[in-house]
């Protein structure tokens, strides 16, 4: 012990030891380590992390130096000459023999020493002195010639989970702190891990490594966003290939993640097919809440397993979850950078004196940007990611939000669904907007509740016997309705609806249209239960310690939140209110032309009792989904729209 503190005190009160001095000194602790006795081997490893890091500390110092002194020539990898201070000169001859070491090959000047201890003594340096690396062409040349090289060599070879698993480690932060420099690199790597992702013949164990490593790049949204910068346009179409790989990842095995029978509504039948996403699967389903926790332990993934000499036990479920992570991260950080420069651009922009604020503000027109600030560029970025990638997005979405999730996981998709709505729509997305909004549209409200809803008030109820439920023969035991997640889907399209509404146009229709079926499934089940709404909640719902999204289901609130909706068409402006009355005819419209095929026609009596006689037709259904009410008074969507500026207020029945 006292040796390796005599070499640390003299290499760190001598800066002149440089180059042969210094070499002595690290190829002693190198032979120390390997000795066979842990006092001994333990210490010199210590000392041996100590001194390197000394090195490139002596390095960032001799930077911030003005004086110059002697230089020092030497040939880079790829033969042409450099000087050096004689610190940089120290720090390059010592991670390349790091380097030289990590691949097996004959150091300059240092002795042998295991590959995992290499990595690790590399990805010290790299984590704590990446910026300096980038001010030193020469380091950088070496991350190129030597690093980047044994990394694809040792990932393309038969797997050895300690070697693999430091080899990821460092791959991790060449991507995240070097994609500049080293483009073409990054994007051989990026395409490798993505290659490992989709293949089921590597190790699962290797295939969790690589979404671990994923998951952190996706946290990264400047990073994801020039990945598509850098490559989209080249050919290579590395986002693209990362987003298909997640979604073909997350669905590769329906079964493992089951049925979400919430998604389905309250007591609806289930389908009579099987297959694997029936409801006769849902033996298979897993609460994938809990598998995180069962790596090791819930703080430490995989690829933090530094000490283990074999993979830990995986759960097969686990690589699922990190694929649904790595979605997730990908559409905040879409919302995280699109959201604040909306609303410095258009909600809080400059006004002219007199002018009104506009509380219902169109969509973001990015040609009116400045085409050379960053934030112009970025903004293009994301509109093009949308449009590119957004039918990828939404079948992983949309089949994820379906399957068996944890009421944390399930947030964070529906928030995924609410990002890339609203992300949509603030770039003047149409296509992507609308198809997102479709598809929460068939969550909020299922259509099978619709229907299995008008079938309950027509079939007469009768009482169940004890001995089918005892057998547990008896079907639903109560007249069908929105689950909790359903109405946390609804909630969520209306908030949409009421950020976009400046720009949904045509669009409208389509929402008030699922609006007018919640208002038929809530006021129906509610009149048939007869709980009074400002008490009614859904079963198994609580609301302390609940995320927001999960809160405030009840059905005033809803209905409350719908009416808000209807009460802000006052803040549109000329040409977005229109597009608002247009679809609100439309639909009012079509009801009553449905309405009369159906032969829904109330005579005097009915009139005055607020009845219609139904034909037996009543059930024919449109495509679209809107509900046939079989009274012109039972249920539909009562309008108020006050304008105010006009002492004028209009309302609409929609029937």
């Amino acid at each position: 012990m006292d040796l390796e503190t005599t070499l640390v005190f003299l290499i760190t009160n001598f800066p002149a030891i440089h180059v042969d001095q210094l070499g002595d000194a690290l190829l002693l602790c190198f032979k120390l380590q390997e000795s066979k006795i842990a006092v001994v081997s333990s210490p010199a490893a210590a000392t041996l992390r100590q001194l390197v890091m000394f090195v490139v500390d002596k390095m960032v110092d001799e930077d911030r130096q003005d004086s110059s002194p002697e230089m020092h020539d030497l040939k880079l990898p790829d033969g042409t000459p450099k000087s050096l201070r004689p610190s940089a000169r120290d720090a390059f001859a010592v991670f390349e023999d790091l380097c030289l070491l990590a691949n097996s090959e004959k150091p300059n000047k240092l002795d042998f020493l295991h590959k995992t201890i290499a990595l690790e003594l590399i990805e010290s340096v790299l984590t704590n002195y990446h910026d300096s690396f980038r001010v030193h062409p020469e380091l950088i040349q070496l991350l190129r010639h030597h690093l980047c090289p044994l990394l694809l060599k040792a990932l393309s070879e038969r797997p050895v989970f300690p070697l693999t698993l430091r080899c990821t480690r460092v791959v991790f932060l060449l991507l995240k702190q070097f994609s500049v420099e080293l483009e073409t690199e990054s994007e051989v790597f990026l395409m490798l891990l993505i290659k490992i992702i989709t293949d089921e013949d590597h190790p699962q164990w290797m295939r969790v490594l690589a979404m671990e490593i994923m998951r952190g790049l996706c946290s990264g949204a400047e990073l994801m966003r020039n990945v598509w910068d850098r490559y989209e346009a080249s050919g290579s179409k590395v986002f693209t290939a990362l987003i298909t790989a997640l979604n073909r990842l997350v669905t590769e095995k329906p079964a493992m993640l089951g049925v979400g029978t919430q998604m389905m509504g309250l007591n609806v039948p289930a389908h009579s097919e099987s297959g694997p996403m029936s409801a006769s699967s849902s033996g298979y389903s897993l609460d994938i809440n809990g598998v995180a926790g069962m790596v090791a332990n819930a703080a430490v993934g995989v690829v933090d397993q530094l000490d283990k000499a074999d993979s830990p036990p995986i759960p097969e479920s686990y690589i699922y979850l990190l694929g649904i992570q790595c979605l997730v991260s990908l559409c905040k950080g879409l919302a995280s950078f699109t959201g604040p420069f909306y609303t410095q651009i258009v909600i809080q922009r400059p006004r002219a004196a007199g002018e009104a604020v506009n509380r219902a503000p169109p969509a973001l027109d990015i040609s009116t940007l400045p085409p050379d600030e960053a934030a112009t560029k970025h903004l293009i970025i994301v509109q093009n990611i949308i449009s590119g990638g957004w039918p990828a997005l939404l079948a992983a979405l949309s089949f994820v939000i379906s399957t068996n999730l944890s009421d944390e996981v399930f947030v964070d998709v529906l928030a995924s669904y609410q990002a890339l709505v609203n992300v949509s729509g603030m770039l003047g997305l149409t296509t992507p907007r609308d198809a997102f909004f479709t598809s929460l549209a068939k969550f909020a409200v299922p259509t099978r509740v619709v229907s299995c809803l008008n079938t309950y008030q027509d079939v007469p109820q009768t009482p169940r016997s004890t001995v089918t439920e005892n057998f547990g023969l008896a079907g639903p035991t109560g007249p069908p309705g929105l689950s909790e997640r359903n109405l946390a889907c609804l909630k969520v399209l209306i908030g949409s609806a009421m950020f976009l509404s400046g720009s949904l146009a045509e669009s409208w229709f389509n929402i008030l249209e699922v609006l007018q079926n919640a208002e038929y499934v809530l006021t129906s089940r509610a009149a048939i239960t007869g709980t009074p709404k400002k008490n009614r909640t859904v079963s198994g719902a609580s609301t302390q310690s609940r995320h927001p999204m999960l809160t405030d289901l009840d059905v005033d609130t809803l209905q409350n939140g719908n009416q808000r909706l209807f009460d802000g068409s006052k803040n549109l402006d000329d040409g977005a209110f229109k597009c608002f009355v247009d679809a609100l005819c439309k639909l009012s419209a079509e009801m009553v032309e449905m309405q009369s095929s159906a032969g829904v026609v109330p005579d005097s009596d009915s009139m005055e009792d607020g009845l219609a006689s139904p034909s037996p037709s009543i059930h024919h259904r449109r495509l679209s989904g809107i509900h046939i009410p079989k009274t012109f008074n039972s249920v539909g969507i009562f309008l108020h729209l006050q304008l105010d500026d006009m002492g004028l207020t209009m309302q609409l029945v929609i029937w």
